[in-house]
């Protein structure tokens, strides 16, 4: 891509010769050179697709148990859906956002779902259909009817063949070139190709042949590969990250293969429902599709997710509900942009060629082939995107311009509150996508146990760092600390966040949140067993930590060094909201400019999960609009006997 100024062709040309040292030519800034290994179309294509429905169906969706695998052994005639129709499945897909569907055409029993002439071990055998069904050319069909990539799922492990063998075949490799093939020349298109590894490197398949005719006959295909056919391969397959379920951010699409540098990114896969097939069970709630989602689809990855057809065929409509609601969720977060807020403006501290076709705002243009880029040579930048008002901020979407490479190796995310720039995240790796989302853990960790799968009881690992806090702010910032080769950026989204009845009532009041990691605080008496948890109370800890205050007072209280006067305008307050017995009865707020003199401005006469206080000066009425100035704030409690002080955050807003 090259773009040129150039003088206008109307000008008379005499303009040119009024003097040697002004120079009329044409000035030519060229696009960056590519940062090599580089994704080829066929993976564009799968990172762009972003998240891809597995549709595990076959033998074992009519035996279902707690062991996915199957025996081979399963009569064909058990095989018999009472209301099968994939153009529901693909409807299912759309309905969740899908952009795609992966079939297992055959699983690791070795029945095949279409019509093949390897083995009697297919749909020809089966009571569906009398024997003429054949799943792969329907789903097919009604992928391409409908626009929707498609993908093969084909089991290296065939426990059939191990047991039975088949007609013809001597050989194993032999007879899994023929599946094969028959799959990539008799169904049209195959935007994917799925080869589950398990064993497969002990198994006598020729995987260089196997390649040569995919390469031949599908041309445009990825492909998930398992590590066989990477080196035969090497610009079109995507990798085993090395475990099911989500993954860790900072993911890195560029991997040595014998040596040399491979565009080789991890593909996850996750469960929403079933043990892989369908087992009867519910699929996973819609707050855990949108964490799986989050630690894959947003940390770069493009997963497929588990949404196994029934026996009769169909995908559940309890299942279909909750991808309507998840694809509202995925829809609304895309959409959700501040950046595009009128009154906005994006600027940086320097881009390529000083051409507005790389400047700041082709950043947050809403363009995928539009990004912002610095000099060659220059690895470090600085987007800001000014607001034109203070707006809660609820997180941010990122995305490199990966077509050209993989280049940023390190950033950090400011928000400026107050006219003070606030560091609010940091990362590394960024590729096709990075979501990062306020109340969501920084770098969760959710996999499977895959000798154990219940998706039921899949949990987010405590995170590293705590859940993200995200502050009202006027401007965003993106910088770029280390890179490769020079940063490009072609999308800079800021989402906004939804402000909770405090947040808002603290704004109507024209109150501005303090940075409460700039305090301190002290107490009068603290259980040591909780002493490692009370320095996050002002700030909010890993697991919403409490101050834990002993019950050895009658009145307990904790003292808020503010570091200098303030006028503090609300002071919110969490108490611990999972227990009852034995809390304070209610609560005072004192403010103090010396620390010594002490006068009570709030009181709260019952128990409560929350308050916010807004602090009147005994004699000046209701009037609360200018705040109390203070140093020192001391939070204290109502009793009529010993008790614990329980408290999990406070939050303090001023008057500026």
């Amino acid at each position: 891509m090259i773009y040129k100024r150039t003088a206008p062709s109307h000008l008379p040309a005499f303009i040119g010769m009024l003097t040697s040292s002004v120079a009329l030519a044409a000035t030519e800034v060229t696009a960056p050179a590519p940062l090599l290994p580089v994704p080829n179309e066929a993976q564009m294509r799968w990172h762009k697709a972003e998240y891809i429905m597995f549709a595990h169906y076959g033998m074992k969706t009519f035996h279902p148990s707690g062991n996915h695998m199957g025996s081979g052994d399963e009569d064909p005639k058990t095989y018999n859906p009472a209301k099968s129709d994939v153009s529901q499945w693909v409807e299912a897909a759309k309905a969740g956002g899908f952009k795609g569907i992966v079939l297992t055409t055959k699983h690791h029993d070795g029945f095949c779902n279409w019509r093949t002439d390897t083995t009697d071990h297919s749909v020809k055998k089966a009571a569906w259909k009398n024997g003429e069904g054949d799943v792969v050319k329907e789903l097919t069909e009604a992928c391409k009817k409908n626009g929707v990539y498609f993908g093969l799922y084909v089991s290296i492990i065939d426990e059939h063949f191990r047991k039975f063998g088949a007609p013809g075949y001597k050989d194993y490799g032999d007879f899994y070139f023929d599946q094969l093939k028959e799959l990539s020349t008799r169904y049209g298109r195959v935007d994917e190709y799925w080869f589950d590894g398990f064993n497969a490197a002990s198994l006598n398949i020729d995987y260089p042949k196997i390649a040569a005719m995919i390469k031949e006959t599908q041309p445009e295909a990825v492909i998930y590969d398992s590590g066989m056919l990477v080196r035969s391969l090497p610009d079109r397959c995507v990798a085993w990250p090395g475990h099911h379920g989500g993954l860790a951010p900072e993911q890195d699409y560029v991997q040595k293969i014998d040596g040399v540098d491979r565009w080789y990114p991890n593909e996850a896969s996750i469960i929403l429902q079933g043990n892989w097939f369908h087992v009867g069970a519910p699929s996973v709630g819609v707050r855990q599709m949108q964490d799986l989602y989050l630690t894959s689809t947003g940390v770069g990855s493009t997963p497929l997710m588990n949404i196994p057809p029934n026996k009769d065929g169909l995908i559940d409509e309890d299942t279909i509900a909750k991808l309507k609601e998840f694809k509202a969720w995925v829809d609304e977060l895309h959409s959700n942009n501040l950046a595009h807020t009128e009154g906005v403006k994006a600027t940086d501290t320097g881009h390529r060629g000083n051409d507005a076709n790389y400047a700041a705002d082709r950043a947050v243009d809403n363009d995928y082939d539009t990004y912002f880029a610095t000099d060659d040579g220059k690895t470090e930048a600085t987007l800001e995107v000014t607001l034109p008002q203070p707006q809660k901020i609820g997180g941010f979407l990122i995305q490199e311009y990966i077509p050209l490479g993989q280049r940023i190796e390190d950033y950090t995310i400011e928000c400026r509150v107050n006219g003070q720039w606030q560091p609010v995240f940091a990362g590394k790796k960024i590729g096709y996508k990075r979501i990062i989302l306020e109340g969501r853990s920084a770098t969760p960790a959710l996999a499977f146990d895959e000798g154990n799968i219940d998706i039921h009881k899949l949990k987010e690992a405590p995170p590293q760092g705590g859940k993200l806090k995200l502050p009202i702010a006027d401007a965003v910032r993106l910088k770029v600390r280390k890179a490769k080769a020079c940063p490009l950026i072609n999308n800079f989204q800021i989402i906004a966040g939804k402000e909770d009845e405090e947040t808002r009532k603290a704004a109507s009041l024209g109150l501005t949140p303090v940075d409460g990691s700039a305090l301190t605080y002290s107490a009068s008496s603290l259980d040591s067993r909780w002493s490692g948890e009370k320095d996050t109370l002002l700030t909010g800890g890993p697991q919403g930590s409490w101050a834990f205050h002993s019950l050895e007072e009658k009145t307990p209280f904790i003292t808020i060094d503010l570091k200098q006067s303030r006028r503090i305008g609300a002071v919110g307050i969490d108490n611990r909201d999972d227990i009852s017995q034995d809390r304070a009865k209610g609560l005072t707020l004192s403010v103090s400019e010396d620390g010594s003199t002490w006068t009570q401005v709030w009181q709260a006469d019952s128990v409560a999960a929350n308050w916010l206080a807004v602090p009147t000066l005994p004699g000046t009425g209701d009037d609360k609009s200018q705040g109390v100035r203070a140093r020192y704030l001391r939070l204290g409690t109502v009793n009529d006997a010993p008790t614990y002080f329980h408290l999990k955050a406070v939050r303090l807003y001023e008057k500026m």
